[in-house]
């Protein structure tokens, strides 16, 4: 969650009247932690992974998370693309040579909750 928030906050410092497109196969989550806030849209219910992944490739910008969706979602869009840099981890799929040098790495580190600045 603190990822996607502090993810989340760098595009709404860098473009003007972001909005952000969910698609999880945890809906609820993402309606209980994000669900507030008036810039953020779920995909619906009813939705195919497909469907999600298409909706997703529409999107301008990516903030992707662990795994192979999300790098095939951000792949599909182009844009700016934002992936942790603690991604991924041991024992998953998607290893560090797998994500594009133009993909911005976002150094968050949440163990300290700071951000730091790429260098």
């Amino acid at each position: 969650t603190e990822y996607l928030t502090w993810a989340m906050n760098y595009y709404r410092r860098k473009y003007v009247n972001c909005r952000f497109l969910f698609a999880s196969d945890d809906k609820k989550y993402v309606k209980t932690n994000f669900g507030n806030l008036s810039d953020i849209f779920i995909t619906p219910t009813g939705f195919f992974s497909g469907e999600d992944l298409a909706a997703l490739a529409l999107c301008e910008h990516t903030i992707a998370t662990a795994g192979t969706y999300s790098w095939w979602a951000a792949w599909l869009a182009g844009g700016d693309v934002i992936h942790d840099l603690n991604y991924p981890v041991p024992f998953q799929n998607c290893i560090k040579e797998h994500y594009f040098p133009p993909w911005f790495l976002f150094p968050y580190n949440s163990s300290s909750l700071q951000w730091k600045p790429p260098t």
